[in-house]
């Protein structure tokens, strides 16, 4: 046997092992226990409030966005979820972290 065989089939076994020793990921869970139930709602509304967006353009998707822009605009713009507006127009956008208690979540598309 040639040393290029022998380190061929060395190079295997040791990646063999390597997979074979390596620590196993937890067996995924159940989606239902892991994500919750205000992460579905509010990936739900976020399709159902944003789905006909348009090119160059911001969307509220759920509940806690806030915005500044560039111009003057009504106090109640851009301040529910499904209102648009045209990115030229944002000076800033900032979404709400998760927060399972207050049943939070900013989240805009």
């Amino acid at each position: 046997m040639s040393i290029r065989y022998l380190s061929t089939v060395l190079c295997i076994a040791l990646a063999a092992a390597v997979l074979v020793l390596m620590p196993q990921p937890a067996a995924t869970q159940d989606s239902d226990s892991t994500c919750p139930a205000l992460v579905k709602q509010a990936l739900t509304e976020l399709g159902d409030n944003c789905s006909g967006l348009d090119r160059n353009a911001a969307c509220y998707g759920y509940n806690r966005v806030g915005a500044t822009f560039v111009e003057a605009v009504a106090d109640d713009f851009f301040t529910v979820p499904s209102d648009q507006a045209n990115l030229v127009s944002l000076a800033s956008l900032q979404t709400a972290p998760l927060d399972e208690t207050l049943q939070e979540w900013g989240l805009q598309s």
